[in-house]
């Protein structure tokens, strides 16, 4: 007849407690890794090539149903050294930079600046199927990512968008320093989505 409306204190803080706990971690995560691809020196090096060509698209999305993304990868290669490389970079990379008919760069040898990475398994293969040469294979092991600065730029910004959102609330629901009226509330879901968009982007 009656229901037990208690309410655990305790529970309630824990929670919060880890929430928090997250948040920070989350925070420390974006902020190292921006700092780290921005201005790390670890795994940076130059490679130079005068052929590329299509490799894969990579879509990444939640649940199969909201799109977060697309990765674009290339294959380079240096006709001097016969050196083969997949090539992380951007959607019109290819046809800014090479003859799309024979494959040819169109400003000669370029010099690339990227951070090597190790490519995922389900990539890897993808790029290296039909491929059976063992020493081929492993060019398809690693990935040079020429896009590493602007990911760095993205991290820091959602690190950046995850504390305006934490002051946010926390000025608003704790501190009630904020009254925005009716528009309180939309920009706080506003801040939210804009938040977790740029981190699902930056990871």
């Amino acid at each position: 007849m009656f229901r037990n409306n208690t309410y655990n204190r305790k529970d309630s803080k824990l929670v919060s407690a880890l929430g928090i706990l997250f948040a920070v971690g989350v925070f420390i995560y974006f902020i190292i890794g921006g700092f780290s691809k921005l201005f790390g020196k670890s795994d940076y090096m130059e490679i130079s090539i005068d052929m590329a060509g299509y490799g894969i698209v990579v879509e990444h999305s939640i649940n199969g149903l909201i799109p977060t993304g697309k990765d674009y990868y290339y294959i380079g290669l240096d006709s001097e050294s016969g050196n083969i490389y997949t090539i992380q970079a951007g959607k019109s990379w290819l046809e800014d930079n090479f003859n799309t008919e024979d494959n040819t760069s169109k400003n000669g040898r370029i010099t690339l600046k990227t951070k090597n990475t190790r490519l995922d398994y389900k990539v890897s293969n993808e790029l290296s199927s039909g491929v059976t040469d063992p020493e081929l294979k492993n060019a398809f092991n690693s990935c040079y990512d020429t896009l590493y600065k602007s990911k760095g730029v993205h991290m820091l910004v959602a690190a950046l968008l995850e504390l305006l959102l934490f002051l946010y609330f926390l000025l608003v629901i704790k501190l009630m320093v904020i009254d925005l009226g009716k528009f309180t509330g939309i920009i706080g879901i506003v801040l939210l989505l804009a938040t977790c968009m740029v981190m699902l982007t930056a990871i």
